[in-house]
């Protein structure tokens, strides 16, 4: 069997005037599109543990209740790949934007990256395969307004 490289994905999102808007990021010193955090699950690590990590790394936002949102399983770059994809309420307060410098250990350390929040209707320029997550979260989005109804 081929080595499965294990990925997490985090979607963070707000309630902002009326809208749904989701936590994405741009690297400062080079074109990679704009993405989500997300990362690589370390040896022996939970996914439920390597995204709260990969979050906090990528962007200085602890929050350590993400709701599962499933598993896809590609073949990126010719590399076997399994997504665990989590949703999450962004805490009180988040800047509107701001730059982070990547901590931890991980090829994205020591890079700059700025954040900004997507409105619902810009959600189609994040980059690729990040967007096969939405039916997933649109499924939670639904859900959390269903409870506070």
């Amino acid at each position: 069997m081929a080595y499965v490289i294990k990925k997490v994905w985090a979607y963070v999102i707000r309630g902002h005037a009326n809208d749904i808007e989701l936590l994405i990021f741009e690297h400062v010193d080079l074109d990679a599109g704009i993405q989500i955090p997300a990362g690589t699950v370390e040896a022996n690590e939970d996914p439920r543990i390597a995204v709260e990590r990969e979050l906090l790394e990528e962007s200085g936002i602890r929050v350590e209740s993400f709701a599962p949102l499933g598993i896809i399983e590609r073949e990126w770059d010719g590399q076997a790949v399994m997504a665990h994809l989590f949703a999450t309420w962004a805490p009180p307060h988040v800047a509107e934007e701001w730059i982070h410098n990547v901590t931890g250990s991980g090829e994205d350390a020591r890079m700059q990256f700025r954040y900004f929040w997507l409105p619902r209707g810009e959600w189609h320029k994040v980059w690729g395969d990040f967007k096969l997550g939405y039916p997933a979260l649109d499924r939670f989005v639904a859900n959390a307004m269903t409870e506070k109804s």
